[in-house]
């Protein structure tokens, strides 16, 4: 019978053990999920703040060429680089945002 008992008592330790396991394992996950949507919301906040620089930068230069406030004849081509650099680069984060959000791709 007591050895019974021993057996009872070993069987309950290793329950809690691997309950307790189990608990710091889903602490683990959650500390890790609540650090991603941190992480998350900086860096959709730092890409929303570079977007809307390039679009301004973009804005200032096109308003001060049609307006001729600045002069930029003879650098044309810097103009126009510049302006289609930075076109590409919002939609190239437009496209890196949607396969982040959307990893899966959307589905009807």
């Amino acid at each position: 019978m007591g050895n019974n008992t021993s057996k009872n008592t070993q069987g309950a330790e290793q329950v809690r053990t691997l309950k307790n396991q189990e608990a710091e394992a889903k602490a683990v996950e959650l500390k890790g999920r609540e650090d991603f949507f941190k992480l998350r919301k900086k860096w959709s906040c730092a890409i929303i703040v570079w977007i809307s620089t390039l679009i301004v930068v973009n804005a200032v230069i096109i308003f001060g060429v049609g307006l001729e406030l600045v002069d930029f004849r003879d650098y044309y081509s810097l103009v126009f680089a510049v302006v289609v650099e930075n076109f590409l680069q919002i939609v190239g984060m437009g496209y890196i945002i949607v396969q982040f959000l959307y990893p899966k791709g959307i589905k009807n």
